[in-house]
């Protein structure tokens, strides 16, 4: 929940509030006449009170703090970001802000003297005390503040059932234990707090969920009552505290297990959308929980009926016209000083005027010689709560168990389990959003989990004592921090002076007039509804996801907290398909024939020649797949592969396709029902569309993604295979094309009858043989006297697996004619990007021929026993200074392998973990 906003005009846009997108990044320094008050940090959703307490969040910038009192050093510079914040917290972070009564140390956060005789000197212990009432009383007033309308909220006003509503000092002693607990934990270092000096409060962000809750039960025990014939008016109140005690449970448990498994960047997957328009909705709440807790009516916003009968009633039209007209005067106030006042007088203003409200308007009765009692019965007041005989004024009366277990309805308990755990996720966007705010704010970086385990224990205590869920209070803790707000018997005050309130709670209540707490209620539900709607326009949303936020304020407002929860993730869910769909939804990319698409092997002069022929590589059709394939999919993909196998066949002049790629590289994931698709796709494809194979490529080693064993599945049908790269898909074909065209050819060209391993060939003769042809294919312009030549510059060299070639970086000092084995060329800088170099190819040839210039591109290891042949760089000299006709030969290859790898890079589809060698 929100506080106030200070509306501020800035480049002539009038803001009522914090802007989502205005802080996306880092705090910026405000101009002097900024006012801006935040909701709770720069990239999150808004926190309770903090525009009812803190300032601009411009003003949160590091930098701005050097004026503070009694402000420690701020460890970063004022551009410090949010995205890195979650790191351990260093020593040299909190260096200046030990702890004050740490025995033998100075603090420097405190402009303590020097140590004398390993205690602090006595005045300057009673300086530091002094120094610590500011903001002691300053976090404990907000607690009352705060206490009294938001306490009033948790019961709704009245029932339809016997069920009496109980008095509003019931729900002030919740918030105000659930406050307690988490003081003592998150304020406590010592008890393994927070990372900062920060104050803790009850959840009041879940007040709706709570509100929602103790509806749910008056409905659920009337209708027991209705059924069994009895009144419910004993039961009401334990079974709603021992639903909210179930909540801080799951809250508890959630807080802990998300933290202790370091899953703390998992929150941060709500859409920003479905956060405002719950932000939205929790206004809109607000807004109507300030008019009923004005008045001590009810309506309902989805009944027309019950809003007309709520403001035509003439008895409480002033009791909610008083609160509405005082916003409107606090607003005007905060608008005409905005450019007037200081920033921190601007942020005081707000608090201030609510704390006036009631002294003024005890003042003003007196001036009117009218008596409080008279007030009272006319509603101006908060019901007596001093009387013995109502079980709710006791301070018991918080704990269920004091109730009896026979008093409790779990049936009833149960039913509100979904509205508990919409309040539970609801819950887990509270701290990581207040914790980057406070990060950023103090200059302190933190651990997201250990925070968060940090609010499980206060939650876990928060239960023992069975309260609702606490947590660490973004806007009570910047004013804690900025009034110099440390150590831990400030917080142990804090908890103490809060428990006074506790006891004594209900004298207090007793004199606040239910306009402070009406007006408050509504001044901040507007913030929060301005800032869920109306500067999410100004926020840059599309029209589908500010749509969004419109219903999902709208549900929240008339169903109630848990379907306008749900309603949000339908709304991220339909925002996510329709502006992922026209990039993911389309499973096909794109197609086109295999025209100027070469695979990297290198082919000799008849069999390229064979390749660029109309029965070569135009009968070769290539289809990219993108995204995931699922069932929403399955017929676009089957159609649109069905269809482009035969408009191609139309547009190749009659001349049919023979060979299908099915390229699955760029496909994320596939369900069950798009793997047995595709597997009945590639038994049609063979045997109704004349394609003589279908290669499916699956982009990587470990197979298509899917758990569905589908290349088990494909290899069964007649026609299929299945490949880790396009890249072999395509060279596969093209030996298939060669081979149909001059049987043996493919053979011969590609050394395909050599072997593997360091023994090579049969025989020495028949492996110079082998090398020769070799050569032939790589100077196809040569005469065999010049091969034989060229075969004599080379020299045989070998090595065994595991074995390095060269490492990137080397000089090129010769270049190496791989004949048997296998070799793998590497990338050092980006790891796994890897190429096999094929037996027969040629590599550094070009870092040899430009001599000293030239470098080794990636590191060469031999992956089996290799035999291979190579030219040494004083070899190739010779030959240039001797032979030069040679040298031109070398250079000419060198050249045709530029050419071969250029045209073979740049005709791919995808370029992944390949490089030329």
């Amino acid at each position: 929940m929100s506080g106030t906003s200070t509306p501020s005009r800035r480049a002539g846009v009038r803001t009522f509030g914090f802007s989502p997108q205005r802080y996306a990044t880092s705090p910026t320094k405000a101009g002097p006449g900024s006012s801006l008050l935040p909701l709770s940090s720069p990239s999150a959703p808004p926190n309770e009170a903090s525009r009812l307490l803190g300032s601009d969040a411009d003003r949160l910038a590091p930098s701005n703090f050097a004026n503070s009192p009694a402000l420690p050093p701020n460890p970063v510079s004022s551009t410090y970001s949010a995205v890195p914040v979650y790191r351990q917290l260093t020593a040299e972070a909190l260096g200046a802000q030990v702890d004050p009564f740490s025995a033998g140390r100075a603090s420097p956060a405190l402009g303590r003297g020097k140590v004398q005789g390993g205690r602090e000197p006595f005045r300057d212990q009673v300086g530091w005390a002094l120094r610590q009432i500011p903001p002691v009383a300053t976090a404990v007033l907000l607690n009352l503040m705060l206490s009294v309308p938001f306490g009033s909220a948790f019961f709704p006003a009245a029932s339809a059932h016997s069920c009496a509503p109980p008095i509003p000092l019931l729900g002030v002693r919740l918030f105000l234990l659930s406050t307690m607990a988490g003081q003592l934990i998150l304020g406590s270092k010592k008890m393994g707090g927070t990372a900062f000096f920060s104050c803790g409060m009850m959840m009041v962000e879940n007040i709706p969920f709570m509100h929602s809750i103790a509806g749910s039960v008056y409905t659920s025990l009337g209708e027991q009552a209705g059924a069994e014939g009895e009144g419910c008016d004993e039961r009401y109140v334990p079974t709603v505290l021992a639903a909210f005690c179930l909540t801080t449970a799951v809250t508890a448990a959630a807080f802990f297990l998300i933290g202790k498994f370091s899953l703390g960047n998992v929150v941060f997957f709500f859409p920003k959308h479905v956060i405002l328009g719950c932000v939205g909705g929790i206004g809109v709440f607000v807004v109507k929980t300030g008019l009923e807790v004005s008045t001590g009516g009810t309506f309902d916003l989805a009944s027309l009926a019950s809003i007309g009968a709520f403001f035509a009633d003439p008895n409480t039209t002033s009791l909610y016209v008083t609160p509405i007209l005082l916003v409107f005067v606090l607003r005007m106030l905060i608008r005409l000083t905005s450019n007037r006042l200081s920033q921190n007088a601007a942020s005081l203003l707000p608090p201030i005027f609510f704390l006036s409200l009631t002294p003024l308007f005890h003042l003003a009765i007196l001036a009117l010689k009218v008596d409080r009692g008279q007030m009272g019965e006319e509603g101006w007041m908060f019901p007596d709560s001093t009387d013995p005989t109502d079980p709710t004024s006791s301070p018991a009366a918080v704990f269920f168990p004091s109730w009896g277990g026979d008093n409790i309805s779990w049936k009833a308990v149960l039913a509100t389990f979904p509205t508990q755990v919409s309040c539970v996720v609801f819950s887990l966007m509270h701290a990581p959003i207040n914790i980057p705010s406070m990060s950023i704010s103090t200059g302190i970086d933190v651990d997201m989990n250990k925070e968060l385990v940090t609010h499980g224990k206060s939650n876990l205590l928060a239960l023992l004592l069975f309260q609702p869920p606490n947590y660490m209070c973004y806007s009570n803790s910047i004013v804690y921090h900025r009034a110099g707000g440390r150590g831990e018997l400030s917080s142990l005050s804090i908890v103490a002076l809060t428990s006074a309130l506790f006891f004594k709670g209900g004298d207090i209540v007793t004199y606040i007039p239910r306009l402070m707490a009406g007006t408050l209620l509504i001044h901040v539900g507007l913030d929060l509804f301005f800032e869920g709607v109306l500067d999410s326009f100004r926020a840059g949303f599309d029209v589908l996801e500010y749509a969004s936020i419109w219903v999902i304020v709208i549900t929240m407002s008339a169903f109630g907290m848990t379907t306008g929860l749900i309603t949000g993730v339908l709304c991220a869910a339909l925002t996510f398909v329709v502006n992922a769909g026209p990039a993911h939804l389309n499973p096909i990319r794109g197609t086109m024939p295999a025209t100027t698409f070469t695979s990297s092997k290198w082919r000799g002069l008849r069999a390229r020649r064979i390749l660029d022929e109309s029965k070569g590589r135009r009968r070769i059709l290539c289809v990219q797949l993108q995204g995931h394939l699922f069932f929403a999919n399955l017929d676009q993909f089957t159609e649109g592969v069905k269809k482009a196998v035969k408009v191609d066949r139309e547009r190749s002049n009659k001349r049919p396709y023979r060979f299908l790629i099915l390229d699955f590289t760029l496909i994320i994931g596939l369900d069950t029902s798009a793997a047995l698709a595709v597997v009945k796709l590639a038994g049609s494809l063979v045997s109704r569309h004349g394609l003589r194979r279908v290669a499916f490529v699956t982009g990587s080693p470990s197979g298509f993604p899917t758990s569905l064993d589908l290349t088990s599945q494909l290899l069964r049908r007649p026609g299929c295979t299945v490949h880790a790269s396009l890249d072999g898909a395509l060279g596969e074909y093209e030996d298939v094309i060669i081979a149909l065209a001059e049987p043996g050819l493919e053979r011969d060209l590609l050394f395909g009858g050599l072997g593997g391993g360091g023994g090579g060939a049969r025989g020495e003769g028949e492996e110079r043989e082998a090398v020769r042809r070799m050569l032939e294919a790589h100077c196809p312009t040569a005469t065999a006297a010049q091969v034989g030549r060229l075969l004599g510059f080379l020299s045989r060299r070998t090595c065994v697996a595991g074995s390095c070639v060269w490492n990137q970086g080397d000089r090129g000092d010769r270049m190496v004619l791989l004949v048997a084995g296998g070799m793998e060329s590497r990338l050092e800088e980006e790891a796994g990007t890897v190429e096999a170099v094929r037996k027969g190819h040629f590599i550094g040839e070009l870092a040899m021929v430009m001599g000293g210039e030239g470098r080794r591109l990636t590191t060469v290891v031999a992956t089996a026993d290799c035999v291979y042949y190579e030219m040494a760089e004083g070899t190739w000299l010779r030959i240039k200074e001797e032979e030069p006709q040679y040298a031109v030969l070398v250079l000419t290859f060198a050249c045709r392998y530029i050419q071969h790898r250029v045209q073979h890079v740049s005709n791919r589809f995808v370029e992944t973990r390949c490089i030329p060698i």
